[in-house]
């Protein structure tokens, strides 16, 4: 019997999982900005033009400048909480790609705030990724930083052995990133 909230961590896993495969994204969103709460992040469930912007406005003054190396260097990230957090994002992040797109930019910035204050995890990689796939989707996209966040997001995912994203981490980067930069026909 579960004592204590990080005792339900896990039991909260498996029911999220369970309400996006029975197509209950309402219920599933809540239950994610719900967990994040506990875990000490706030997650917005509405956006507005204005809460856009400025998310998106302080994710790039964060990034500004920070190289592959500086990315391949952060510690490990062992505080428990933001380890769960970025599950708890990571869950939200596939719940909204489709039924809530305009919410997936925020939860993306989310996790790399994470990664840049407590350190990598598996999930970094993955953030890293979508981060870049972002930069070159943009009204005004930067290809050149998109492809640096591709290549950092593959290298953090190998220096962590993270198996388990690789299909996920290749698909954003070699389907929304590098084609802009190594088209296919350029493989040849």
């Amino acid at each position: 019997k579960a004592k204590c909230f990080e005792d339900k961590l896990n039991i909260y896993h498996n029911l999220v999982r369970s309400l996006i495969a029975w197509g209950k994204h309402d219920e599933c969103f809540s239950m994610c900005v719900n967990v994040l709460s506990q875990l000490g992040e706030t997650l917005p469930t509405a956006i507005t033009e204005e809460i856009y912007n400025e998310e998106a406005r302080s994710m790039k003054k964060l990034m500004r400048g920070k190289q592959q190396q500086h990315l391949l260097s952060l510690p490990n990230m062992s505080n428990f909480n933001k380890l769960a957090a970025m599950q708890f994002l990571n869950h939200a992040l596939t719940l909204t790609y489709i039924w809530k797109p305009k919410l997936s930019p925020l939860i993306v910035f989310r996790m790399v705030k994470l990664t840049m204050r407590y350190g990598v995890c598996n999930l970094s990689s993955f953030a890293f990724g979508v981060y870049g796939a972002w930069l070159v989707s943009i009204p005004r996209p930067d290809f050149a930083g998109g492809y640096r966040m591709g290549r950092a997001a593959a290298e953090v995912m190998k220096r962590l052995g993270a198996t388990e994203i690789t299909s996920r981490l290749y698909v954003v980067i070699y389907t929304f990133i590098n084609i802009w930069k190594d088209p296919l026909q350029g493989e040849h």
